[in-house]
């Protein structure tokens, strides 16, 4: 009996060893940092964003060098707000990867053309494989405890980059004004859960001051035209 209870037990953590092998890269829904599920289509109008007027700039940086900072941006491909009684309930967005792009690079020995090259690369975004990334709101809130500056909502939703999804909330400025819904938002996010880790010292030895930033901080500036 003593023999068969212990293989069992072998049995057991064996086939949980393969379970564990065979998992993908998807992130695992945890209680404190859950994809966040729709119970169902959040309703209201669909207002499509003004491209030329919204931005969305990128920031990072490495760890050990005081002052080293690359910027640039990840043009709109289409996106729209979902308003329902004049608030802002839900939104979609899908962003062009294929034209991420750098506009200043601290690398006195590099361009801004040679990091954008690098950062559609394999190493980074590999945007041939993974030419969108998404956003999908699932929450908005209306708040006034956020320490964030000027900011009035808490904006909560799933960003998809490289085919992996993760839930992301960040306080944003949120006003209505001559015709125009406004969404402004400044919030890091860390680039390894989606698996951009190139140069991450959270998963690479011996880098020196080649260290980069796993946060990222990300500028957002959304405009859409009511009238």
């Amino acid at each position: 009996m003593k023999t068969l209870s212990i293989l069992l037990v072998l049995i057991v953590i064996i086939g949980a060893l393969f379970w564990l092998g065979s998992r993908d890269n998807t992130p695992i829904p945890t209680e404190e940092g859950a994809i966040v599920e729709q119970t169902g289509e959040i309703s209201g109008d669909h207002v499509s964003i003004d491209k030329n007027q919204s931005r969305l700039e990128w920031t990072g940086r490495k760890v050990l060098i005081s002052g080293y900072k690359d910027t640039g941006t990840i043009p709109f491909k289409e996106g729209s707000l979902i308003v329902s009684e004049d608030a802002v309930v839900g939104g979609n967005f899908v962003f062009n990867m294929t034209e991420i792009n750098t506009e200043t690079e601290s690398n006195e020995k590099a361009t801004p053309d040679m990091l954008t090259r690098h950062l559609r690369s394999e190493d980074f975004f590999d945007v041939g494989n993974y030419p969108e990334a998404r956003f999908v709101v699932t929450k908005v809130e209306l708040r006034s405890d956020l320490v964030a500056e000027n900011a009035t909502h808490l904006v909560t939703g799933n960003l998809t980059i490289k085919d992996v999804t993760a839930p992301v909330s960040f306080p944003a400025l949120i006003t209505e004004e001559d015709g125009k819904i406004k969404v402004e938002a400044l919030f890091d996010i860390d680039r390894t859960t989606w698996n951009v880790r190139y140069g991450s010292g959270s998963f690479f030895d011996n880098l020196g001051d080649n260290i980069i930033d796993d946060m990222v901080t990300l500028n957002v500036s959304i405009v859409a035209n009511i009238n």
